[in-house]
């Protein structure tokens, strides 16, 4: 019964995540808004979080299944719950990861001549992930006849660096001015957050790493050290009070 929880609740799990993907793909690629939808996490997710508290429950039966039971059945459901934020932020960082290089060859392709319709479209096929789906999608827009306004305002509320690199677009279209400039100081801000981002990972890391690291070596210390200082002066006064 255990094991049969513990699959259901993988499954409601992968389930909300490819969910998320699906619809983080679909809010890239089409423009258009769409109506809501009951999607297939949300119906099939709180079944499988319930059967899987089911189980637990009856394996343990009483009131202890009882009361683990909807334990699991809640923290199964919190993590599918959390499963489309996860894969949201996950999409994001890719993103932002692949924003410098992104801007490296806009610039490049409109410093070589090319148009920015035409540079949008040919960085899309170069660069890799979440921001070739934003450049796709931009590039169908402005081959249809819309404006870099038009074309970039699905992504109006994606992450700032996304928002940046749209208004810079956006301006060079309307003004006519080469964006490569501010194209090459966007990717080269974007690459010291990045390593700003990185070396504070690494710091919380450290300080992450001295909890367990402490609560494994002071029982050790404690059993080692002390103990034996205070059996052995505990030892030494009654001793000396037998005497």
């Amino acid at each position: 019964m255990i094991s049969l929880a513990a699959v259901l609740s993988a499954a409601a799990v992968a389930l909300a995540l490819s969910d998320a993907r699906g619809r983080t793909a679909r809010a890239m690629i089409h423009a258009l808004p769409r109506a809501p939808e009951l999607t297939s996490a949300s119906r099939v997710g709180p079944a499988m979080c319930g059967l899987a508290g089911a189980a637990v429950a009856q394996h343990l039966g009483g009131w202890t299944g009882v009361v683990v039971g909807a334990g699991a059945g809640a923290g199964a459901w919190a993590a599918v719950r959390a499963a489309p934020r996860r894969a949201r932020l996950a999409a994001d960082r890719r993103l932002l990861q692949a924003i410098p290089l992104g801007c490296d060859l806009l610039a490049a392709c409109v410093s070589a001549g090319a148009s920015p319709q035409a540079a949008t479209r040919a960085v899309a096929e170069a660069v890799p992930g979440p921001l070739a789906d934003v450049l796709h999608g931009v590039a169908r827009s402005l081959a249809l006849g819309g404006s870099a306004t038009q074309a970039w305002a699905p992504y109006a509320d994606g992450p700032a660096a996304l928002r940046t690199l749209a208004v810079v677009l956006c301006r060079a279209s309307l003004s006519g001015a080469s964006p490569a400039p501010m194209l090459d100081a966007l990717a080269v801000d974007q690459r010291e957050r990045q390593r700003l981002a990185g070396e504070a990972a690494a710091r919380r890391a450290g300080v992450a790493m001295v909890a367990p690291l402490g609560l494994c070596f002071l029982p050790a210390f404690v059993l080692l050290g002390v103990v034996p200082l205070v059996a052995g002066l505990l030892g030494g006064g009654l001793d000396l009070l037998a005497g």
